[in-house]
């Protein structure tokens, strides 16, 4: 079982541009085709995801406030309706641009407003909510891994999974990290993540007597 290790000092603005990076060269070897598959998220397309953040990154936010407000301040319904938007009236050049001129460098737009650690988590889970339906996986660098298990336990912004993994230990097997205290779950960093940003389609991957209450409060939001 891996040791219990001390949280380190991450720079989660520096590891949201990496993972951006990263995502953009992905991308940019999808055919057009692919843009159109569904994520993980519910509704949205491949093309629907990343242009959810090209417009968090690059709305100016008056436009976003005036969504918000039109959305009866349900922010997660206002930031649907600009990423089907923008995603249906742009090609995958067009959106990928955007994308890539938002996330270049610090956060600006409505993501300036985002905690630094969740606008990362964020992009890391939204980069696999695509990789997983398209059946192309990768090696997530071991550091931003470790970043993102530490911060699980104490977001509790948009994404929420503070509250998902309340009262449980997440055990990445695979990174040598622990954090939080509870009944057990363990697996691979990638699947712990992904079950606390709220994606069950990673959960058979996981293992342990905790897993039984994540799952209870997954199947809770469905």
């Amino acid at each position: 079982m891996p040791a219990t290790t001390a949280l380190t000092r991450q720079d989660y603005v520096k590891l949201m541009i990496e993972e951006s990076a990263d995502l953009a060269g992905f991308l940019e070897g999808l055919d057009d085709s692919d843009w159109d598959v569904d994520s993980l998220c519910t509704g949205w397309k491949v093309r629907h995801v990343i242009s959810h953040m090209a417009v968090g990154h690059t709305m100016p936010m008056g436009k976003f406030l005036a969504a918000v407000l039109a959305a009866r301040g349900v922010v997660p319904r206002a930031s649907y309706g600009l990423a089907v938007r923008f995603g249906d009236t742009h090609t995958p050049e067009q959106i990928l641009a955007a994308f890539r001129a938002g996330t270049a460098g610090p956060p600006q737009g409505p993501a300036r407003f985002v905690a630094p650690p969740e606008l990362f988590i964020d992009h890391l889970i939204h980069h696999q909510d695509i990789r997983r339906p398209l059946g192309r996986p990768r090696d997530i660098p071991t550091h931003r891994l470790v970043a993102a298990v530490e911060a699980l336990p104490r977001l509790n912004g948009q994404l929420k999974p503070k509250r998902r993994v309340r009262g449980l230990t997440l055990v990445a097997k695979d990174i040598d990290r622990r954090v939080g205290e509870g009944p057990e779950v363990y697996g691979p960093a990638e699947a712990l993540v992904m079950c606390a940003g709220g994606r069950s389609a990673a959960l058979d991957e996981l293992d342990g007597p905790g897993v039984s209450t994540l799952a209870a409060r997954l199947r809770a939001e469905a």
